[in-house]
C-alpha cells in the first residue's frame, strides 16, 4: 500500500514577522494557528472541524477547491513523519469588524527515503492568505488560498508556481 503525501498548509509552529506594527492582532491569530496546529497533530477531525467556519474552502495554488470536511478527513489519514519539520510565520494582519485577512508563509522540511536508500532532503514553502471571521467572540479560519509555492528536492526547485 502506497502512502500518499498531503501537505496541509496550517503551521506546526507559529512565528510572527519582524516588521510587522499591529503585533497585538498579530498574537491573536497565532494563538489561532497554534489551536489549529493542536489539533492537527492529535489527528482528530472533530477537533480540526471546531476551528473551521461551516463554510469554510482550501484553495490550492492550482485552484483546486476542498470543503472543510474532507480536509479534516485527510488531517486524520496522515501519517506521522518523524522527520518533517514545520514553521508558519504571520506575515501581516488586517481586522475590519468581525472579518480578518492573514498572510502567512509556511516552511516544511523532511526527508524522503528513496527505494535506493538514498535520503533526500524535501522543503516545501507556501504563502497563503487566510480569511477569519468571528462568531460569538471567537474567531474560525473560513477560507485559506495558496498564492505562492515551493518545491525543493535535494535543494534544487522542482516546481515554483504563484499566483498574482
Amino acid at each position: 500500500m502506497k502512502a500518499k503525501t498531503l501537505f496541509v498548509v496550517f503551521p506546526f509552529a507559529v512565528f510572527a514577522a519582524e516588521s510587522v506594527e499591529n503585533k497585538s492582532e498579530i498574537k491573536i491569530f497565532e494563538g489561532k494557528y497554534a489551536e489549529m496546529r493542536a489539533a492537527m497533530e492529535t489527528r482528530d477531525p472533530q477537533k480540526v472541524m471546531a476551528l473551521l467556519s461551516t463554510d469554510f474552502v482550501s484553495i490550492d495554488i492550482q485552484g483546486n477547491k476542498e470543503d472543510g470536511q474532507r480536509m479534516a478527513a485527510e488531517v486524520g489519514e496522515l501519517l506521522r513523519d518523524s522527520t518533517k519539520k514545520s514553521e508558519t510565520t504571520v506575515l501581516s494582519v488586517d481586522i475590519k469588524e468581525n472579518k480578518a485577512v492573514v498572510r502567512q508563509q509556511y516552511h516544511l522540511s523532511k526527508k524522503r527515503i528513496e527505494k535506493s536508500g538514498e535520503i533526500k532532503p524535501i522543503e516545501l514553502t507556501t504563502i497563503s492568505q487566510d480569511e477569519w471571521i468571528k462568531r460569538d467572540g471567537k474567531w474560525f479560519v473560513s477560507k485559506t488560498e495558496t498564492k505562492m509555492m515551493d518545491y525543493k528536492v535535494s535543494g534544487k526547485t522542482v516546481s515554483h508556481k504563484e499566483i498574482k
